[in-house]
């Protein structure tokens, strides 16, 4: 794990790295490109997926921006003893959809076994929180969030509603649902695509729960 001048979190931790949802602004592909080692994989996985058990010295991006987990990096929270505020990959969308659930499962468990620290997960893929939801793997401990996109329209007349005593607002827009609310002290501005009302209001309510 590193240090980190986001004011949100006091460490990064990169377990996993690489993204392919190619948005233009992305930082995160600019700073793996530039140090993109250019390695070739003797061992891919299906889907150009990569997985590293070992560090390689001085290669944090051995292959680009791909998808890769880095296997070695798990133990990492268990060996800072003092609590932190952890952004779990700055450098990946680690709920992508390219992304297998093994690979979450072993970050979820790693955070497990390190409760000393607060997660902070983000992602563009929030219906992937559902699912994973549903399959009773995530800990509600932890911080799921989405971002907002710059350019979001918002509704003139949002839904006003309540979850589990929660005021929760909800702008639609297209195919998009932007939620605002607070919770245990905490200001939540999510986005999700392509989801149900529903579906997001049974997301809110596990998140709430």
């Amino acid at each position: 794990m590193n240090k980190t001048k986001i004011d949100w979190a006091t460490m990064s931790w990169n377990p996993v790295t690489g993204c392919r949802h190619g948005c233009p602004y992305c930082y995160a592909r600019r700073t793996a490109t530039r140090f993109n080692a250019g390695l070739e994989d003797p061992a891919p996985l299906a889907g150009g997926l990569h997985v590293l058990p070992e560090k390689i010295k001085a290669t944090p991006y051995p292959y680009g921006f791909e998808p890769t987990l880095h296997r070695y990096r798990l133990g990492q929270p268990q060996n800072t003893k003092e609590p932190q505020t952890v952004f779990v990959c700055s450098m990946a969308d680690l709920f992508g959809r390219w992304v297998p659930t093994s690979w979450i499962v072993e970050v979820l468990d790693a955070c497990r076994k390190a409760p000393q620290h607060r997660y902070l997960f983000l992602t563009k893929n929030p219906a992937r929180y559902l699912e994973l939801d549903h399959l009773a793997l995530l800990p509600h401990e932890s911080n799921f969030e989405a971002p907002i996109r710059d350019s979001f329209i918002h509704d003139e007349n949002p839904e006003v509603s309540s979850v589990n005593g929660t005021p929760v607002t909800i702008y639609g827009y297209d195919n998009m649902y932007m939620v605002n609310f607070s919770y245990e002290g905490v200001n939540y501005d999510i986005e999700t695509r392509d989801i149900e009302l529903n579906q997001l209001q049974e997301l809110l309510t596990n998140i709430m729960c």
